[in-house]
């Protein structure tokens, strides 16, 4: 069996082409908007956590876009929510006005670990987390220290809603573990975990 947890799940985008119909994977499908994560396609061996990745177990407001707002976009907005309404991505493209604000189960990373005993090494974690990425990356890191045994062979997670000398912070860390590759021009990370 393999193991993967995918954050910031969604229901467009859910599941990498190596889980999707691959039936010897197990993981956990994290999504805090709850019309999304009903949405999902029904896995086997899949749990699927109603929350958002938080730095602390609790509620937290989260801004998500409205339905109405997404009727005209592209897919990929469906799924736009944030912590931070002030970031460059959104600002940009003129979307503040069309975010309601709403409360979300928030969970840590080692908080959801203990909830489901799953303490198996992860082969695949995906994080897309609108601008939260990094701080969620750090958690990880904390949790499993630096046990390589530990350590999730691969992580992907998107980059272009974090603040550049964020991700340089944190690429910097990772280099001691992982093999980094830059994918779709800034977008998203794929780090493989270096002698695996």
């Amino acid at each position: 069996m393999k193991y993967y947890i995918e954050i910031g799940t969604s229901d467009f985008d859910t599941f990498t082409e190596q889980v999707k119909d691959d039936t010897n994977w197990s993981g956990i499908a994290v999504e805090p908007i709850r019309k999304l994560l009903d949405n999902i396609p029904i896995r086997d061996n899949t749990i699927y956590e109603n929350s958002a990745i938080t730095n602390e177990d609790g509620s937290v407001y989260i801004y998500t876009i409205t339905d109405e707002k997404v009727l005209n976009m592209d897919i990929s907005y469906r799924g736009l929510s944030t912590f931070n309404l002030n970031n460059d991505y959104i600002k940009g493209r003129n979307l503040t006005a069309s975010f309601n604000k709403i409360i979300v189960n928030g969970i840590t990373f080692k908080s959801l670990i203990e909830k489901y005993n799953f303490y198996n090494q992860l082969d695949y974690l995906k994080i897309d987390t609108e601008g939260f990425d990094c701080q969620v990356v750090y958690q990880v890191l904390e949790y499993y220290g630096n046990d390589i045994s530990k350590l999730p062979k691969e992580i992907f997670f998107e980059v272009e809603h974090s603040y550049y000398s964020k991700v340089e912070a944190l690429k910097k860390v990772l280099y001691d573990y992982y093999l980094i590759e830059d994918v779709d021009n800034n977008h998203n990370l794929i780090c493989k975990l270096k002698n695996n």
